[in-house]
C-alpha cells in the first residue's frame, strides 16, 4: 500500500479520521449564504456574493432568505437554488438539535463556505454551522458598530476581508426575460416606499412627469407598487389622470424586475425597486430624504440621488413627529435635468430613442473584437453589453 511521505522522504503515518474529513472537504463546493434583510438590502449584498463566486468558483450557491427575493436570484442567474426561512435547513441552523433532517444533511454535506448576515449573539448558527462540518464560516450582521465603511455594499465586502474577497467589475442584474410595454421610450415609477416618511407627495411626482412629457411627448409612463404602495400608487395616478399611465400593482417580483429592465428611465426613492433598476443598469433617479445616500444609495453607473436639505432628525420618532420635511423639499425641475443628463443631455430623447431597437432587443451584437455577444443594454450615446465576463463599449456590425 503507498504510503504517503513527508519532508526528507520519511514515511507519515496518517489518521483515517482526518483523512475521513479531507476527502469530505474535498467533495464541498457550495456557498450557502443566508440573508434576512429586505429586498435592497439584499440588492446591496450582490457585489459581496459575485466577489465570492469569482474567488471560489462554487459549483452551486444556495440562498437562505426571503422566498421572493430568492426568486429574483434565480430568475436573474445570481443563485442556483433559493430556499425560504421556512425550509427544514434554517430551522436546524437556528434550533440546538442533536440530529437533523435529511434534507438539511444533504444540502449541508455539499457546503464549503457559509456566510450568514446576520446578529448570532447565543452563537447557536455559528455552532450548527461547525457541527456541519463546514471549513469556511462567517456569521456577522452588516450592521455591526464595529465595521469601518460607511456604504452597506461595502460593508458586506469588509466582513468577506479576511477571505480576500474583492469587489467584483460592476455587471447588470439581467432577468431571463423583459417586458416591452410600448414602442416609445418607458418610465417607470414606483411612487412608494417601505415608510411613506421617505416618500414624495405625488404631486411632486406628477409635475414631474408633466415636464418630462412638455420636452418629449413620446414617453409612455408606467406606476408600479406593492401592498404597502397602494396610498401613494392610486394618489399618482389620480394627480396623472389626464396622461395614460400603465398600473402594475402586486406584481410577482421577479416580473417587475423584467420591467424594470426593460425601462428606459426609474424613478423612485430609498426602496427596493430603485435598487433592482439600478443593479439592472436603468438610468435611475433615487430621491431621499431621512435615510442617507451615504449609506443606502443604490449602486450602478447610472444613478442619480436627489436630496432635500440634510435630515436633522435624530430617531425615527422625530421623522414621523416632523411635519415640514425639509429633507423632502425636491424641485421636480431637479428630477428632470438629472434624468436628461444621464440620457446624454439631450433636449429631448428623440435621437436617443432612434437607437432604441438595438439595445433594447435580444439580438446579436458585435464588439470591436469582432466577438459576437447577447444580452444587449445601452447607455446614452454608447451600446455597452456584456460579453466574457467583463463590459465594453460596442457598436453595431
Amino acid at each position: 500500500m503507498h504510503r504517503a511521505r513527508g519532508e526528507f522522504g520519511m514515511p507519515i503515518e496518517e489518521n483515517p479520521a482526518e483523512s475521513a474529513e479531507c476527502v469530505a472537504q474535498t467533495m464541498r463546493s457550495s456557498l450557502l449564504f443566508v440573508h434576512p434583510g429586505s429586498l435592497g438590502d439584499a440588492i446591496l449584498a450582490l457585489a459581496a456574493l459575485r466577489g465570492l463566486h469569482a474567488r471560489f468558483h462554487f459549483a452551486r450557491r444556495i440562498f437562505v432568505g426571503q422566498q421572493q427575493i430568492g426568486q429574483l436570484f434565480l430568475h436573474c442567474g445570481e443563485v442556483d437554488m433559493a430556499l425560504s426561512f421556512e425550509h427544514t435547513l434554517w430551522t436546524d441552523c437556528l434550533l440546538s438539535r442533536d440530529t437533523w433532517q435529511a434534507s438539511t444533511e444533504r444540502i449541508m454535506d455539499s457546503v464549503s463556505h457559509a456566510v450568514v448576515w446576520m446578529n448570532d449573539a447565543d452563537g447557536t448558527v455559528a455552532a450548527n454551522l461547525k457541527r456541519a462540518g463546514i471549513p469556511w464560516t462567517s456569521v456577522r450582521s452588516p450592521n455591526s458598530t464595529d465595521l469601518e465603511q460607511e456604504h452597506q455594499e461595502d460593508r458586506y465586502l469588509e466582513i468577506l476581508r479576511d477571505w480576500d474577497v474583492r469587489r467584483p467589475a460592476w455587471r447588470p442584474l439581467c432577468p431571463m426575460e423583459k417586458l416591452h410595454v410600448s414602442g416609445s421610450p418607458l418610465l417607470v415609477i414606483h411612487p412608494g416606499s417601505g415608510s411613506p416618511h421617505k416618500c414624495l407627495p405625488p404631486q411632486i411626482w406628477a409635475e414631474a412627469v408633466r415636464q418630462l412629457i412638455s420636452r418629449e411627448p413620446a414617453w409612455t409612463i408606467a406606476l408600479i407598487g406593492g401592498p404597502a404602495d397602494e396610498i401613494t400608487l392610486w394618489g399618482l395616478r389620480r394627480a396623472l389622470d389626464r396622461h395614460q399611465v400603465q398600473v402594475f400593482h402586486n406584481y410577482e417580483l421577479a416580473t417587475i424586475a423584467s420591467l424594470l429592465a426593460s425601462a428606459d428611465l426609474f424613478w423612485g426613492h430609498d426602496s427596493g425597486p430603485t435598487h433592482v433598476a439600478a443593479a439592472a443598469g436603468t438610468p435611475t433617479v433615487a430621491v431621499f430624504g431621512p435615510t442617507s445616500p451615504a449609506r443606502w444609495a443604490p449602486r450602478g453607473p447610472f444613478v442619480r440621488v436627489v436630496q432635500g436639505s440634510a435630515c436633522q432628525c435624530r430617531t425615527w420618532d422625530d421623522v414621523r413627529a416632523c411635519v415640514s420635511k425639509p429633507c423632502l423639499a425636491i424641485d421636480p425641475a431637479q428630477i428632470v435635468q438629472h434624468s436628461q443628463a444621464m440620457l446624454g443631455g439631450l433636449a429631448t430623447v428623440s435621437s436617443f430613442t432612434k437607437g432604441r431597437p438595438a439595445w433594447r432587443n435580444h439580438g446579436h451584437l458585435t464588439c470591436l473584437s469582432r466577438t459576437p455577444m447577447v444580452h444587449c443594454r445601452a447607455r446614452c450615446r454608447n451600446i455597452v453589453i456584456f460579453c466574457e465576463d467583463r463590459w465594453n463599449l460596442c457598436r453595431m456590425p
